[in-house]
C-alpha cells in the first residue's frame, strides 16, 4: 500500500508490477511476424482461386455466389501506433504493422466467405475478388466469389465426348 502525499490515507497500488502477468499487452493488438519478420497472409482451408476454374479439377456444380467484409477503426491501442511511427524513421520503407493488420482484416474477410461457402454446401471457391475501400474513415476490405462443388479429376481415364455432353 501506497500512501497519498496529501493525506496519510492509505492507497491501493494501481500500476500492477510488469512480472505480473496481467500488466502484459494482449498479443491480439499486436500484430503478428514470422521468423524473417515479414507481413503473411494465411492461406484458407478450402479450395480457393481466383480464376474461373481449379486445374485437376472438374467444376460439377456451381451454388452461388458468397460474400465476405471486414472492416478496421482509427481507434488502435498507442503502442501499435508507437510501433508503426517507429517505421518511418527517415527512410521510405513499409509499415510493417500497418501491412499486417490489412493481411489480418483480408484474411477475416476470406474466412467469413468460406463459412458462407462451406454452409451452403460447397468444397471450392471459384472467382475470388478482393476489395479494400475505406467508408466514413474505416477501412473496408470485402470479398466476394463463387461456390461451388468440384471434383478431382482422374488420371489416365479419356474422356469420350461424344458420350458426353460437352457443355
Amino acid at each position: 500500500m501506497l500512501t497519498n502525499r496529501r493525506s496519510t490515507m492509505p492507497m491501493k497500488h494501481v500500476r500492477m508490477p510488469s512480472w505480473h502477468a496481467g500488466s502484459k499487452t494482449t498479443t491480439s493488438a499486436l500484430p503478428t511476424y514470422t521468423i524473417d519478420n515479414t507481413p503473411k497472409s494465411l492461406t484458407p482451408a478450402i479450395l480457393t482461386s481466383t480464376t474461373q476454374s481449379l486445374p485437376g479439377y472438374t467444376t460439377t456444380r456451381l451454388i452461388g455466389a458468397i460474400h465476405g467484409t471486414a472492416s478496421l477503426t482509427h481507434k488502435v491501442p498507442k503502442s501499435f501506433m508507437k510501433s508503426l511511427s517507429g517505421s518511418f524513421t527517415g527512410s521510405w520503407g513499409e509499415p510493417k504493422p500497418l501491412t499486417q493488420v490489412l493481411y489480418q482484416a483480408r484474411d477475416q474477410a476470406i474466412e467469413r466467405m468460406t463459412k458462407d461457402a462451406i454452409e451452403k454446401g460447397a468444397n471450392a471457391v471459384i472467382g475470388l475478388q478482393i476489395r479494400e475501400t475505406e467508408v466514413m474513415g474505416c477501412i473496408v476490405v470485402s470479398v466476394s466469389a463463387t461456390a461451388c462443388l468440384v471434383e478431382k479429376e482422374r488420371r489416365g481415364v479419356k474422356r469420350d465426348s461424344a458420350q458426353e455432353n460437352p457443355f
